[in-house]
């Protein structure tokens, strides 16, 4: 327990120590993380800490979307929600389907609904990068804010194709059972998020008290994702919802003092949050190379899949952005 406090600690220190850096070396912060990661996770005596993916997705996944939707332009997000879900959705289940063939061709021992359960997990890019990138860049307004809506709304369609596709392995699943429980898991994850949303407001309207304000606008991704989540719909996109909802409402019934302290509060929780997860990436890469090597599996064959992967990716993607743009 001493030992993970600590590395809570350090780690925070590090986040920090980057965010402050990143600016001055003109890179993006998630980028100087992941090899200080590395860097940590090489150092002889540091602990192996196993993190489940359960914990990400439930303890971690919900405040970064939250912290996001609550402070999305949505004026900008509801001018450009077509551009929006057509990444988000379509572009998404085509990566998987097309990463899905190329994984099974490349290694026909799997199957080819492990191989698009695979593609749902790389196929929705991170926004945290790509839009800390493009504002350095300088690219226009509107086209950091369909990569940042992008962000918000791809996990969930990645991680409700990603269960479809694990149903799929043992042969449980039709394809109208993969469009059906698409439907489902959207539509009331928009149900929930927004009722959480418009409650969780109201009652706060009716407090008035900055600090018990704030406290409840903590619980709120969880109130929005656990309910979904229970019911098998996408708790993401119900976070989602509920931030969207909850930043379109506070400007009525939030006082200024309200709106400050919470968009102050949630973006250092962004902060820590989203950089701390690159972190994390970085520190249990070795650990991760030694289990290959331990398995006896070739790291540099993994390494160069991985790279034809990211290629075609990145040509699904070009070959889905060009018509749209020129569109």
């Amino acid at each position: 327990m001493i030992a993970i406090a600590g590395f809570l600690v350090i780690a925070a220190i590090l986040v920090i120590g980057a965010s402050w850096l990143a600016p001055r070396l003109r890179v993006a912060a998630p980028i100087l993380l992941v090899p200080i990661g590395v860097v940590v996770g090489l150092i002889p005596g540091v602990p192996v800490i196993e993190i489940e993916p359960e914990l990400i997705l439930a303890i971690v996944l919900p405040p970064i979307l939250y912290a996001a939707a609550v402070n999305v332009p949505i004026t900008d997000f509801r001018r450009n929600l077509r551009s929006i879900a057509g990444l988000s959705i379509v572009l998404v289940v085509l990566s998987a389907i097309a990463i899905g063939f190329l994984v099974h061709a490349l290694l026909p021992e799997v199957p080819l609904a492990a191989a698009i359960a695979l593609g749902a997990v790389v196929s929705p890019p991170d926004a945290v990068a790509a839009t800390a990138i493009g504002k350095r860049l300088g690219l226009p307004s509107r086209l950091v804010t369909v990569l940042e809506g992008e962000g918000l709304l791809n996990d969930a369609t990645a991680l409700v194709l990603l269960r479809s596709a694990i149903a799929a392995i043992g042969g449980a699943v039709t394809l109208l059972d993969v469009a059906a429980d698409f439907v489902f898991a959207v539509v009331v994850a928009i149900v929930i998020g927004m009722a959480v949303g418009l409650v969780t407001v109201w009652a706060r309207s009716r407090i008035q008290q900055p600090t018990l304000t704030t406290a409840i606008s903590f619980v709120v991704p969880f109130l929005a994702f656990l309910p979904a989540e229970a019911v098998h719909a996408s708790g993401v996109l119900a976070v989602v919802v509920a931030g969207i909802i909850t930043g379109v409402k506070s400007t009525r019934h939030f006082s200024a003092q309200d709106r400050i302290s919470e968009r102050m509060n949630w973006r250092t929780i962004q902060l820590l949050l989203e950089n701390g997860v690159f972190l994390v990436m970085g520190y249990q890469l070795p650990q991760i190379i030694a289990e290959v090597e331990h398995e006896h599996l070739s790291v540099w064959g993994a390494v160069g899949i991985g790279v034809v992967i990211c290629v075609a990716l990145l040509l699904v993607r070009g070959a889905f952005i060009v018509p749209m743009v020129l569109s």
